[in-house]
């Protein structure tokens, strides 16, 4: 079975003062629960 989620991303075609683009944030170990 195939399952389609129609994201859209249609935030990012709005002006530039509706949202900020950041980069994503480094963490030391990804899915490790401390």
């Amino acid at each position: 079975m195939t399952v389609h989620f129609p994201f859209q991303n249609s935030y990012s075609a709005l002006p530039d003062s509706f949202f900020a683009r950041v980069a994503p944030t480094p963490v030391a170990a990804p899915g490790s629960s401390s």
